[in-house]
């Protein structure tokens, strides 16, 4: 459940907070059971700072209640954790010239396993005309740990086999990207992004002498390209495609070893793309249609997939919108990942979803 709310204030400036609540159940037949409640909340105050400074102030907060039931084929260890991370952070767009503008960010995020975790980025972006921008960014990506880098053991009992890292680390990304996007005419635009990201920390299963252990010893970089475009054929029908071109070149850093993880790491489709149609069916009706394909993954090799799912939108109410779907409508299930041997299969799925805004 997810609430959302949003105020503009006289003087310009915006004030808007969400909210959300998440239980999840998961049960996998001979390996472990999970309960998972979560609580997110986040708000954040946008204003004027002159004439040419905009300026955004926020903060989040996050918790988690986690009970997983082990297995004699692993354990968590502790079983229960209750979990939270808090994160402040600023933003400063500045108007440099009436075509030139740029914003300086940064976030200090706390985790349970690290600490704090500094992500600072800087954005500047060129409009030569008033339907064509050119941007660049600098940013730094942290992905903390989580229960499983630290605290996951197979089997179940000791001895283990494999063991989280008492000491792993964040993984982290400084990521370089160039954009273009364009509004060719009223029915059409488009954009374009380069991206590269000089990875660090990455996870890695080194051997001990208690057995082997999640460890931070892979790095490297990643690069690509992202292309969409948006054509809105009619007034009352909106197509959405995009594709994705990615290429890693991953290895085990120096002084470090690696048992195997690193095919896994890097076993990436390097091409998938999507379209999405959005059909208006009256004043209360509209329909979405969205085509999903993956490329095959190379070690271990997983096959292309092309997934469909729809939905169906109803206004009941002005203030109440109704929405029922169905993912991968045309496959029962396909395979995203993992060796033949013990591959889990995507099914079909149907959810049910309320949107009320008074």
């Amino acid at each position: 459940m997810v609430g959302r709310w949003q105020r503009s204030l006289d003087d310009g400036a915006e004030l808007s907070a969400q909210a959300y609540v998440d239980h999840t159940e998961r049960d996998h037949p001979q390996s472990f059971s999970e309960i998972l409640d979560t609580v997110d909340a986040v708000a954040q105050y946008t204003f004027r700072a002159g004439e040419a400074q905009r300026l955004t102030l926020g903060g989040s907060y996050d918790y988690a209640r986690d009970r997983v039931a082990p297995s004699p084929a692993l354990a968590f260890i502790p079983g229960s954790r209750s979990l939270s991370w808090a994160r402040v952070f600023a933003q400063d767009q500045i108007e440099l010239t009436p075509t030139l503008t740029m914003a300086l960010a940064a976030s200090l995020e706390g985790n349970p396993y690290t600490g704090i975790e500094t992500l600072p980025s800087v954005r500047v972006a060129r409009v030569p005309q008033s339907n064509h921008t050119l941007w660049a960014s600098l940013s730094r990506a942290v992905r903390a740990p989580s229960r499983i880098d630290r605290e996951f053991f197979s089997p179940g009992q000791p001895p283990y086999v494999l063991a989280g890292g008492p000491n792993f680390q964040s993984e982290v990304a400084n990521i370089l990207e160039l954009g273009y996007r364009a509004q060719y005419s009223p029915m059409l635009s488009y954009a374009a992004t380069l991206f590269q990201a000089e990875q660090q920390h990455l996870r890695s299963l080194a051997p001990t002498g208690q057995g082997l252990q999640f460890e931070n010893g892979i790095e490297g970089r990643t690069r690509g390209l992202e292309v969409w475009a948006r054509w809105r054929v009619v007034e009352s029908w909106r197509l959405d495609a995009g594709v994705v071109l990615l290429r890693q070149n991953l290895h085990v850093a120096s002084g470090a070893s690696d048992v195997g993880s690193l095919a896994a790491l890097g076993n990436d489709s390097r091409r998938h793309g999507s379209v999405r149609s959005s059909l208006d069916l009256g004043r209360a009706w509209r329909w979405d249609v969205d085509v999903r394909y993956v490329g095959e993954r190379p070690n271990p090799v997983v096959p292309a997939y092309t997934a469909f799912d729809t939905r169906i939108g109803w206004k009941a109410t002005p203030t109440l919108e109704v929405l029922f779907g169905i993912q991968n409508l045309v496959d029962p299930r396909h395979a995203e990942w993992g060796v033949a041997a013990n591959r889990v299969e995507i099914e079909r799925g149907y959810f049910v979803q309320l949107r009320f805004q008074p």
